[in-house]
Parts: structure tokens; C-alpha cells; sequence
């Protein structure tokens, strides 16, 4: 009797121990969870946010330790990748907005960078009511310090087109402004267009840019003297693209003062005139030689369907082998396209 008496005394003892220990465990685990759980819990929401470029997300003040650290890393990256995509956002307002048409004239253009922020740049300008002006630029390298000079470069050249100066004026300044700010750490290449749009005297100028294509379509089948357009998804039968080579340039901002030569251009009605960035001809040439290369570019061109001038644009980079290959653009790609009305659209 005694020993049942001590055995049953020690089973509640230990039965008492064991809810104790329980409770402890449990409130251990609740503290446990509130200081490693819910951290990690809202790092995983983090990092959703990171992967859906919700960059306004942000982590909640945590303690001082290693959790802490790790939230302010976070937050810096986030608000840094936040200024970036705003970047990006302005960077896309700089370029126009909508094609610019003047006389028999109309310019579209279209630029993705190959990261947030690119170093692309195209503009056009109707200068004294008369002239037209587009340009199209690369600086080299990404990220910042491309996107500060595309920045300043647009500044400069709408100031001074608004002042009705010529081609050769504004792009000797636009080579001085990179000169000065630059040194040669950032060189910018460039290609301008200066069209008299009243006697269609056409000038290029140069400055160490991939050459550009002249898309000319041959004379269609008429009926009652209007031209029968092709299916607007077909290519256009006997379109041609050839090269038109300027004299050879240097980039601006290799020297402080350049010298521009126009180069003249023959823009017939129905003809375009396509710009392009080194992106889409170089990454088109992959695997072959330059100028072979080039010349499949020029039949690639030929063969686009007629479609309007701003869904000519897209269709280019659309197309374009590189992009339906799925892998990373490697550069920024930028195409501007200058079309003459065809003389049956003005009657």
C-alpha cells in the first residue's frame, strides 16, 4: 500500500512536470514563431513583390539582428530598382509620342531597350514651318549615365529647333555638349535627316551610325489610275532596300569641334527611308559575315508587309529573328521610318 501510494504521488508529479513542460514548449514556439517565422513569411511576400516589379512593396521595421539588416538591404534595393523603373517611365516620354506628319511627309518611330534603361535615342522636329529634321542616335553603354546624355541631347535639340536653326548647327552643338560633358568616356553615334519639304531636297548626315535603308515598292497594278495596294499582311512583290553610304564620320564626342557633310538622298513618293540603331542589324548577322548579313537585313526589310507607318515600326522588331528567337535582347533596338506619300494619295 505505501508503495502504490508514492507510485501514484510521482505519476502526478510527473504528469504536472509534463503539462508544464508542454506549456513552456508552446510558448517557447509562439515567441519562436513571432521572431523567425513572421520575418521569413514577409521576406517570402518580398520577394513575390520583387518578381512581379511591384517595387513600391516594402518590409516592416524589424528588430536590430540579422533580420534587421536584411529588411534594410531589402527596402535600399527595392527603392533603388523603384527609381529605375521611374527612370525608364520618363526615359519612354522623352521620345515622340506619335508620328509627325508635315507636307507629304510622316515620321514614326519606336525604341526598346534591351535593359531598364537604354542609351537610344530618336527624335524628330518640323523646323520653321518648312524643314524636318529626325535624328536618331546611339550613346554607348546602358544603364544611367546613356540615359542622363539621351536626356540632355533631347533638351538641347528641341531648344534649337524651335529656333529654326539648320541641321549642321544643331548637331555641332549636340558634338560640344558631349565633348564637354563626356571627355570620351561616353561617345554618342548619330544620323540625321534634314528634309526641305516644299522642293524635297533630302541631306544625311553621319556620324560614325549604321548606314540606312531606302525601301522603295515598285509601281502596282492600277485601276482608274489608283494603285491596287497587296494584302495588308503580305510582302510587298518586287520591293527593294538598298544601302545609302554617306562618306565616312567619328562618333560625336571623339573630338571638340566635327565637320558634318550632308550626303544627298533621293526620296521618291511611296519611298521610306529606315533608320535603325546597331541592335537590331547586329544581332541580325549572327553567325555570318557583316556585309552578307547586311544584305539579308536589306531583304528582310524588302519583304515586310505595307503596313501604316507606326505598325511598320513594330512589325520590324516584331519580326525580327533575334526577338522570335525568345532569348535576351542584346542591345537596345530603335527603328525610325521616313515615308513620302505616294503621288496618288495627294490627288
Amino acid at each position: 500500500a505505501p508503495l502504490r501510494e508514492r507510485s501514484t504521488a510521482m505519476r502526478r508529479s510527473m504528469a504536472w512536470g509534463a503539462l508544464v513542460i508542454l506549456l513552456s514548449a508552446g510558448l517557447t514556439g509562439l515567441a519562436l514563431s513571432g521572431a523567425f517565422l513572421e520575418p521569413i513569411r514577409e521576406v517570402a511576400h518580398g520577394l513575390i513583390a520583387l518578381e512581379t516589379g511591384d517595387t513600391r512593396f516594402r518590409l516592416t521595421s524589424f528588430p536590430r539582428d540579422e533580420f534587421g539588416d536584411l529588411a534594410v538591404a531589402f527596402n535600399t534595393m527595392m527603392e533603388n530598382l523603384h527609381e529605375v523603373a521611374m527612370g525608364r517611365l520618363v526615359q519612354a516620354k522623352l521620345f515622340p509620342q506619335e508620328p509627325l506628319v508635315l507636307g507629304e511627309y510622316r515620321v514614326a518611330g519606336l525604341s526598346r531597350p534591351a535593359t531598364e534603361l537604354g542609351g537610344d535615342y530618336f527624335d524628330y522636329h518640323v523646323v520653321g514651318n518648312r524643314h524636318l529634321l529626325v535624328i536618331i542616335a546611339d550613346v554607348s553603354g546602358h544603364g544611367v549615365a546613356p540615359a542622363l546624355v539621351m536626356a540632355m541631347a533631347k533638351s538641347l535639340v528641341t531648344v534649337l529647333c524651335r529656333h529654326g536653326l539648320p541641321a549642321e548647327t544643331t548637331l555641332g552643338a549636340l558634338n560640344t555638349l558631349v565633348w564637354e560633358n563626356m571627355r570620351r568616356s561616353l561617345l554618342m553615334t548619330l544620323q540625321a535627316v534634314w528634309i526641305d519639304t516644299q522642293t524635297h531636297e533630302a541631306h544625311l548626315i553621319n556620324a560614325g551610325h549604321p548606314y540606312p535603308f531606302l525601301i522603295s515598292p515598285p509601281p502596282g497594278p492600277r485601276e482608274n489610275g489608283a494603285v491596287l495596294a497587296p494584302q495588308a499582311h503580305s510582302p510587298i512583290p518586287g520591293a527593294r532596300a538598298r544601302i545609302v553610304e554617306p562618306p565616312p564620320s567619328i562618333p560625336l564626342g571623339f573630338l571638340a569641334t566635327t565637320t558634318f557633310t550632308p550626303h544627298p538622298v533621293t526620296l521618291g513618293p511611296g519611298d521610306r527611308l529606315g533608320l535603325f540603331s546597331d541592335g537590331p542589324l547586329e544581332s541580325f548577322w549572327e553567325g555570318s559575315s557583316r556585309y552578307k548579313s547586311l544584305d539579308q537585313f536589306g531583304q528582310y526589310l524588302a519583304g515586310r508587309p505595307p503596313l501604316p507607318l507606326e505598325a511598320a515600326c513594330r512589325d520590324v522588331l516584331d519580326a525580327h529573328p533575334h526577338t522570335r528567337s525568345g532569348r535576351p535582347q542584346p542591345d537596345d533596338f530603335t527603328v525610325v521610318l521616313i515615308e513620302r506619300l505616294p503621288a496618288e494619295t495627294l490627288r
